[in-house]
């Protein structure tokens, strides 16, 4: 027996056993987590934040209240609370389909190509110049799929980033820094008459009322992260990024910095609380109590 051959055939059959191996252990994997439940999301922020919030100059740290939105399983995306998060998640399903659907085809063709054209010592070779209606298909489908995509997402995407900002808007200018965000809300020093805009230690913004954030870093990439607004802006020195958003559910929300940032970056976080217009008017009332006052 020709040695060769042995040695071609032997090659074959440790390599499809090794493939289908990778696949049965893929989908041991999926059933094994879809059975035991999947982690929660973020649970640990959820059920342990932070003790306190950071303070407002001149006013103690107050306890942080539950997160909100901060569970489920990886099979779910955190709780939406924001006008706009009902695209965001449908682009996102939609797009996750797509690839899923071309990862199995890809697979199995892989699978199905290395068993078909496995080493046959009585198989002759065969000379082609290729099927160029076959390529045709398959340069075009995926060329419009992703034309397609992108026409979506622009439409999202566009609005909430690079459209007209909302009139009645609240303004909000948030600062990145190792290891910390910090904002000013943005008007309220002229407002209430003080002498300078109210820098909250957790930021608190109406429900129902569109909220444009303009988004600067001191030091090195940020990235401001509302998971359970869709939003995530990078945060880039010298630059003033913008984005807004429309809150619909009212609750304490997790800020996350999704950059890596430096040593504490894990540590990085703040907290976003929507509440109701009368909230918001009655909680900026105590703010101008401790506001500093406007020069004479």
């Amino acid at each position: 027996m020709d040695s060769s051959a042995t040695s071609r055939d032997g090659g074959s059959s440790i390599f499809i056993r090794a493939l289908a191996g990778v696949v049965v252990g893929l989908v041991i994997s999926a059933v094994v987590l879809m059975m035991a439940g999947a982690p929660p999301f973020d649970a640990a922020f959820a059920q342990n934040p932070p003790a306190t919030a950071p303070a407002t100059a001149g006013q103690a740290a107050a306890p942080v209240p539950p997160i909100e939105g901060a569970t489920g399983t990886v099979w779910e995306l955190p709780v939406n609370a924001s006008e706009h998060g009902d695209a965001v998640d449908f682009l996102f399903w939609l797009i996750t389909a797509i690839t899923f659907v071309t990862f199995v085809a890809v697979e199995a063709l892989l699978v199905f190509f290395a068993f078909k054209y496995r080493y046959d010592p009585n198989r002759k070779a065969i000379f082609t110049h290729g099927n160029h209606r076959l390529e045709v298909v398959w340069t075009v489908t995926p060329a419009v799929i992703l034309f397609a995509l992108v026409l979506a997402n622009q439409k999202v995407w566009a609005k909430i980033r690079y459209g007209d900002l909302p009139p009645n808007s609240t303004q909000v200018e948030v600062t990145a820094q190792q290891f910390r965000w910090s904002f000013k809300m943005l008007g309220t020093a002229e407002r209430f008459n003080k002498g300078a805009d109210f820098a909250p230690g957790v930021l608190h913004v109406p429900l129902g009322k569109p909220v444009a954030v303009s988004l600067r870093s001191k030091d090195v990439l940020h990235s401001f992260w509302l998971p359970n607004f869709r939003v995530k802006l990078d945060a880039v020195p010298g630059m003033t990024g913008r984005v807004w958003f429309t809150p619909i559910k009212t609750g304490t929300y997790e800020i996350a910095c999704a950059e890596l940032c430096g040593m504490e970056h894990w540590n990085m976080r703040g907290l976003l609380k929507v509440v109701t217009p009368q909230e918001y008017e009655a909680w900026l009332l105590e703010e101008a109590k401790l506001a500093p006052e406007k020069p004479q």
